[in-house]
């Protein structure tokens, strides 16, 4: 019985150990500069810059879909908090496709969440019925997984955590080796958006609990020693 309890309190304290977390994007202002009005055209205008380590290739395409103005992307200090995000409107409808590629796949087999920073203003223009979508995509190199999220009215800020097991097409994506994430964003007429904090992640288990069933343990196990 004292070898058990203490195997079990080992084991326990064994097992308090954070879960790793997945940067996808953190959007700092050394990796993104500005680049307002890229999306001026029908034709989409491309931009390429180094995101965060293990999606470290960002690349970005713009399209204008509606509206005079051009789509502008961004970062934006300060708006969310006192990092910078990722700054999406321009007072026009458009098309936004961010795509993170890794070096080499990615194993996420052990993360249960897609965690992102958001704040959304409708704006209240554009066709009616038009609302903005985020779709994020989750990659290997021969299938997707999707999630979208469609808004129509202002919304956040807010930390949105999606598990990955009600993304559509989950189970045909190999997590052990994910190549690409990706955010296909369509903005209405007088939308903005502002994005921060994207990663992959895990809750982090309950440690009082277990730190307390190691501790009761231990000393279960010097009593009777």
């Amino acid at each position: 019985m004292k070898k058990f309890a203490l195997t079990l309190s080992l084991l326990l304290l064994g097992g308090m150990t954070a879960s790793a977390t997945v940067i996808v994007d953190e959007f700092t202002s050394a990796s993104l500069p500005d680049t307002a009005g890229v999306g001026c055209g029908a034709a989409p205008a491309t931009a390429d810059n180094t995101g965060v380590a293990p999606f470290s290739a960002r690349h970005m395409e713009v399209t204008r879909t509606e509206g005079s103005n051009c789509i502008s992307v961004d970062t934006s200090p300060g708006t969310l908090n006192a990092d910078t995000a990722l700054d999406l409107g321009g007072g026009t409808s458009g098309d936004i496709l961010v795509t993170w590629t890794a070096a080499a796949p990615v194993d996420i087999s052990s993360e249960t969440l897609l965690s992102f920073l958001l704040f959304y203003n409708h704006g209240g223009g554009g066709t009616p019925g038009d609302d903005s979508t985020f779709t994020f995509y989750i990659c290997d190199a021969s299938n997707c997984m999707s999630r979208t999220l469609t808004l129509g009215a202002n919304f956040g800020p807010t930390v949105l955590n999606w598990a990955l097991d009600s993304f559509t097409g989950f189970g045909s994506v190999n997590l052990a080796a994910v190549t690409n994430v990706r955010l296909a964003m369509h903005l209405e007429d007088g939308a903005d958006a502002v994005l921060d904090q994207i990663s992959l992640t895990t809750p982090e288990p309950s440690t009082l609990a277990l730190l307390g069933s190691a501790l009761v343990g231990m000393a279960l196990y010097r009593r009777r020693k």
